[in-house]
């Protein structure tokens, strides 16, 4: 049976580790991993150090660059709060330790204490590319089945973030995201516009997120944006059975942008789970999830980087190719191509 390559990725890093950072570094790339909340914070080429994952939370501590929403999405209940659980889960709000450094890969842990659940991901970093694999496996440490939900949660900000930014991602339907249950899933949408709002670009000033579903029968959801006026893009490559649905979230300053998020994960309602049960499915698809007791489920998915021309109209698609990572461009015959090896 032949192999998905997302699940077949390997790779070769160099890896230092200080009280508070985690570092990968290869001839191409560095990234920089906060234990405190387990974000990615940095991820740059060498030689152009220009930082995506630059935002910083002035709302939430520890939701800064890239970071997991885990156990939950979003607020929790009055219930839970008083518990001590915060906005977007514990997997934030806690230290990550290093259980692992070798010349392959960089392996951390998290525990939360109060919804007694843990993570393990594992980095792998190639030595020649820009390519790192992120392998998350999920735990339910209680004896009783457990209320779940996943959002892989990376914020761009300045300087990378501006409005040249475009953004690209094969969501097809969606709906603009509501706090009331009553309201949903309302009005459709479908990929890129939300009535006179073209969510490829950063050029109107509107703030707020809107859900989507990646188109059925796809296989792999992704999302490049890409700043051709700075020669860059990072995306993203996930398999939809882990995470099938997609959020775009949109803050400003003034008329500048502010931050962006073009995440992934397991549900589009960032709600306490005693709601999210009475929405159920949306668009054919779950919102919840559950773990049996000491049921564990892993997940992966794609961190990529890479030089782009001035002149780089978005992207059409990203596909995998032998040992390559291929990304076709927009109204063009030029394709970029990431160079991995599956077989180390």
């Amino acid at each position: 049976m032949k192999k998905n390559p997302l699940t077949l990725l390997l790779s070769c890093i160099a890896v230092g580790a200080t009280a508070q950072t985690a570092t990968l570094s290869n001839r191409v790339a560095t990234l920089e991993i906060n234990l405190q909340g387990g974000g990615i914070t940095s991820y740059v080429l060498n030689e152009a150090p220009l930082n995506p994952f630059s935002w910083r939370s002035k709302w939430t501590p520890g939701c800064d660059g890239f970071f997991l929403c885990f156990d939950r999405i979003g607020p929790p209940s009055p219930a839970d709060k008083k518990k001590g659980i915060p906005h977007h889960g514990e997997a934030h709000a806690v230290i990550w330790k290093v259980l692992e450094q070798t010349q392959h890969s960089l392996r951390v842990q998290c525990n939360l204490p109060i919804v007694k659940m843990s993570v393990v991901r594992e980095y792998h970093l190639y030595p020649d590319s820009a390519i790192c694999r992120i392998t998350d496996r999920f735990r339910n440490n209680n004896p009783f089945e457990k209320p779940y939900n996943i959002l892989l949660h990376p914020s761009l900000g300045p300087p990378f973030l501006d409005t040249q930014v475009q953004v690209d991602c094969n969501a097809s339907t969606g709906f603009v995201n509501t706090k009331k249950i009553a309201e949903l899933p309302g009005k459709s949408v479908t990929w890129p516009t939300v009535g006179a709002i073209d969510l490829r670009r950063m050029k109107d000033g509107r703030k707020g997120v809107v859900n989507f579903r990646t188109a059925p029968g796809v296989s792999s959801g992704w999302s490049c944006i890409a700043n051709p006026a700075q020669g860059l893009l990072v995306g993203y490559l996930w398999n939809t059975a882990d995470y099938p649905w997609l959020r775009v979230w949109r803050e400003w300053q003034g008329n500048d942008p502010l931050a962006l998020g073009v995440e992934f994960g397991t549900s589009p309602l960032a709600m306490p789970f005693e709601e999210i049960e009475k929405v159920g499915n949306l668009l054919d698809l779950p919102t919840l999830q559950t773990l049996p007791p000491g049921g564990e489920i892993e997940h992966r998915f794609l961190l990529f980087l890479s030089k782009i021309p001035a002149d780089y109209s978005g992207t059409e698609n990203v596909t995998f190719e032998s040992d390559r990572l291929v990304l076709k461009e927009k109204d063009a015959v030029r394709r970029i191509t990431l160079k991995y090896n599956t077989t180390r």
